[in-house]
């Protein structure tokens, strides 16, 4: 590849120093040179297009963004340094057109990542905002549409959707995640897919819970809760509904906490009452759990309707 003009021999022997090297010393070396090593990453997946050198790359990115996901932060602050015009993210974007499924996983589980990653950088340069505001929009659309694309019925049969949905439970734990999902038309996407399958097989319960945590991290988003609540597809009785029936823990857990986030949102308190959410708390309160996340919040919700009736009486008899 040196020899083809596609590395310098600086890179070269960058390389070398990752090269069949364990994972700590990989990241002593990002630690010392990010940005370089960064850059050579992203020259690599540009200019090479053998699968097996391109998925070695991935999967050694994966594999250090896992053990110490501060590496992201080099790929956010090569593009500021070069104000936009030396775009590590490019060329993960451009993956995302390849046959290969591992390549395919690897780089959308990978952009996921890194364009969520809360970096102290500053886009103060404006072509480098443009930049990344494009790749967030353009990543964000890409999974809605392979989310949409699979009969819901079907889903849990397909990788594509397990890796795609991985990717955006990485991407909705930032704001501007969240913010790109709503744009994208991602929230009534994710209930679609809440309808597939019978929720008893294990593939479908794991679907289920991905789906719902995704909603769960987007309910952190003012904007998306207001959505969630108002939204005609009847969010909150579909998670009630799952709280009521679901025997997986996982599941009723990130249920649970995804009402609580929605408790003050438009009329969602009310709505949770009309779906029977009183009745469903006082069986769930006799379930012993392990999660105690889950036992934390049946009290808070169980609270928080007391506390709405007991304002409620007050005002009512103010006004008799």
């Amino acid at each position: 590849f040196q020899n083809a003009g596609i590395l310098t021999k600086e890179q070269l022997e960058m390389m070398y120093l990752l090269d069949k090297q364990t994972v700590d010393n990989q990241i002593a070396q990002f630690e010392a040179n990010g940005i370089p090593l960064t850059d050579l990453m992203a020259t690599i997946l540009a200019g090479v297009n053998k699968d097996e050198v391109i998925q070695y790359i991935l999967a050694m990115l994966d594999e250090l963004l896992n053990v110490q996901p501060r590496i992201a932060g080099y790929f956010h602050e090569l593009l500021v340094s070069s104000k936009g015009y030396n775009d590590p993210f490019g060329p993960l974007m451009k993956l995302l057109t390849r046959s290969s499924l591992y390549v395919l996983e690897k780089s959308t589980l990978l952009l996921g990542k890194l364009l969520a990653y809360k970096s102290h950088v500053i886009y103060s340069d404006a072509h480098a905002g443009q930049v990344m505001e494009r790749h967030l929009a353009t990543f964000t659309e890409w999974v809605t549409f392979i989310l949409k694309a699979v009969n819901p019925v079907d889903v849990g049969d397909s990788p594509k959707i397990q890796y795609a949905l991985m990717a955006l439970q990485h991407l909705l734990g930032s704001n501007t995640g969240r913010e790109a999902c709503l744009k994208a038309d991602g929230f009534p996407t994710l209930c679609g897919l809440m309808a597939g399958g019978e929720r008893t097989t294990s593939s479908s319960l794991q679907l289920l819970y991905q789906v719902v945590f995704c909603l769960w991290s987007l309910s952190y988003y003012p904007e998306a809760a207001l959505e969630m609540v108002t939204s005609k597809v009847g969010l909150v009785a579909k998670l009630v509904d799952i709280v009521k029936g679901v025997p997986k823990e996982k599941v009723v857990r990130v249920a649970l906490a995804t009402l609580r986030n929605l408790l003050g949102a438009g009329n969602a308190a009310s709505d949770m009452v009309g779906c029977g959410i009183m009745k469903v708390l006082g069986s769930l309160q006799t379930r012993k759990w392990a999660d105690e996340d889950i036992v934390e919040d049946i009290d808070f919700l169980n609270l928080a309707r007391s506390e709405e009736r007991r304002v409620g009486k007050e005002c009512r008899s103010r006004w008799s």
